[in-house]
C-alpha cells in the first residue's frame, strides 16, 4: 500500500488519499517456494489465502507469509500433568529402573548375535551334472532316394531345454573366532548377571587356558527368550547365487544354517565331514572347489550343503562364479545391524529388513518409556522397523 496526494484535506491544508501500488516482482514468492527458501516448516493457512479463484498460487512478500505462519501456527495444548502419590512415584520408578536395565540387556545380546553372524566363511564345491534324458529322433538325419524310397544315416539325439546341477557348500567358522567368541560374549553379558524376579539360567561354555569352561549367568526372561528366537528355526539360512562371466547374478537359493541357540559349543566343535566317492561317479571330481583347488571335505569340520538349481541351456553354459553368505530373514550379514529382533517390531519380510527405533522390547508391550519417569514418548528396548532397507533374499 503507498500513500499519495488528494482527498481531504489535512491540517495544513493539503489533501492525502491512499493508492494501492504492486509490490515489485523480485520480493513476491509463492507459499511452496516461501517454505524452501526460508527451511519453514509447513502450517495448516487456509485454502483462500493460498489460490485464488482460478486455482493459481498467490504470490506474497516474505513477511506477509510469516505473518499468516504466526497466525496460523498449530499450538497444542499441553497436557496437564497427571498426578504422582508417594508410594506410586516409587513403585513408578523401580518399574523404569528396571525396564531401563533390561533395555540395555536386551540390546547387548542381540550385539552377541550380530557379531556371532560375522565368524563364519564358506567354500563352494565344483557343480555336479548327473546324466541326462536324450531323446533319440530317427527321422531328423533320413534321407529320400530318387527312387522315392527313404535312406537313414544315423539316429539323432535331442538335448533337453533344462538341466538340474548340484552345488555343494562348505560352512566352517572363522579360526580365530571358534576360541574367542565365547569369551567375548562373557565380558559383554557379565554386568547383566544378577539373580532375581524374572531372571533365569543361560549356560554357555568359553575356552581359556587351553580348557573349555561352563559359565552360568542370571540373565532376564525376555533377554534369553530373544536369544532363542534369533536363532529359532530357519532364521539364519545359507544363500548360494551363481553368476555368470559379466558378474550377473543367474539364480540364488537359500536353506536353514542349521545354527542353535547352543551356537557356543557349535563354534567349538563343528560337525566333522567323512567323504566316500568310492560309489559315485566323480565328473568332474566332487572334491574340487568351484574356482579352482580341492575343498579336501574328508574329515574337514564345518558344515555340508547341497545346492540344486534348474538352469536354462544358456544358464547353464553362462555359469562362471558362485559365492556364499550367511543370511538373516532375507538380509545379508554384512548388514546385520538393520536386521529387526523377535519381538522389537514389525518382522522383516523376503524382501528386505529394516532396523529403527520402533516397537518395543520383547515381552513389555512396547509401551515403557526410557526417559525419566512420567516423560513423553517410550523408548524401544530393541530396534524396530525404519533405517536402511537390505538386498531381496
Amino acid at each position: 500500500m503507498g500513500m499519495g496526494m488528494g482527498g481531504g484535506q489535512g491540517p495544513s491544508g493539503h489533501s492525502y488519499q491512499w493508492v494501492e501500488n504492486e509490490m515489485p516482482e523480485g520480493l513476491l514468492m509463492t507459499y511452496g517456494e516461501f517454505l524452501d527458501e526460508e527451511g519453514q516448516a509447513p502450517v495448516p493457512i487456509p485454502e483462500v489465502y493460498l489460490m485464488d479463484e482460478n486455482g493459481t498460487p498467490k504470490r506474497y512478500t516474505k513477511n506477509m507469509w510469516y505473518s499468516l505462519a504466526r497466525v496460523y501456527e498449530d499450538r497444542p495444548v499441553d497436557a496437564s500433568e497427571p498426578p504422582v502419590g508417594t508410594p506410586g512415584g516409587r513403585l513408578w520408578a523401580q518399574v523404569y529402573k528396571e525396564a531401563a536395565v533390561k533395555h540395555n540387556e536386551v540390546n547387548a545380546i542381540f550385539g552377541r548375535w550380530q557379531d556371532a553372524l560375522s565368524n563364519f566363511w564358506f567354500e563352494v564345491g565344483y557343480p555336479r551334472i548327473g546324466p541326462q534324458l536324450l531323446e533319440y529322433n530317427w527321422e531328423r538325419k533320413s534321407m529320400r532316394n530318387p527312387d522315392g524310397t527313404i535312406r537313414w544315416s544315423r539316429w539323432e539325439a535331442s538335448l533337453p531345454d533344462s538341466f538340474t546341477i548340484t552345488v555343494p557348500v562348505v560352512m566352517h567358522v572363522k579360526d580365530k573366532c571358534r576360541q574367542t567368541y565365547g569369551k567375548k560374549f562373557f565380558n559383554a553379558m557379565k554386568k547383566f548377571d544378577n539373580k532375581g524376579p524374572g531372571r533365569a539360567p543361560f549356560s554357555f561354555v568359553t575356552y581359556e587356558g587351553g580348557m573349555y569352561r561352563p559359565h552360568t549367568f542370571y540373565l532376564a526372561g525376555e533377554t534369553i527368550q530373544l536369544w532363542r528366537d534369533l536363532w529359532a528355526g530357519d532364521r539364519t539360512q545359507v544363500q548360494l547365487r551363481l553368476f555368470d562371466p559379466t558378474g550377473k547374478e543367474i539364480v540364488r537359493a537359500a536353506q536353514a544354517s542349521g545354527l542353535q541357540p547352543e551356537l557356543f559349543t557349535q563354534m567349538l566343535h563343528p560337525p566333522t565331514i567323512y567323504y566316500q566317492p568310492r560309489y559315485r561317479l566323480l565328473l568332474p571330481p566332487e572334491d574340487d572347489r568351484f574356482n579352482g583347488g580341492r575343498l579336501k571335505l574328508d574329515g574337514k569340520e564345518g558344515w555340508y550343503f547341497e545346492f540344486e538349481f534348474t538352469l536354462s541351456r544358456d544358464e547353464l553354459k553362462a555359469l562362471d562364479d558362485a559365492k556364499a553368505r550367511l543370511i538373516v530373514n532375507g538380509g545379508p550379514a554384512q548388514r546385520m545391524k538393520y536386521i529387526t529382533p523377535p519381538g522389537g517390531g514389525q518382522q522383516a519380510g523376503v524382501g528386505g529388513a529394516e532396523m529403527g527405533m520402533g516397537g518395543g522390547m520383547p515381552g513389555m508391550g512396547g509401551e515403557m518409556g526410557m526417559g525419566m519417569p512420567g516423560a513423553g514418548p517410550a523408548m524401544p528396548g530393541g530396534p524396530g522397523p525404519g533405517g536402511e532397507g537390505m538386498g531381496p533374499m
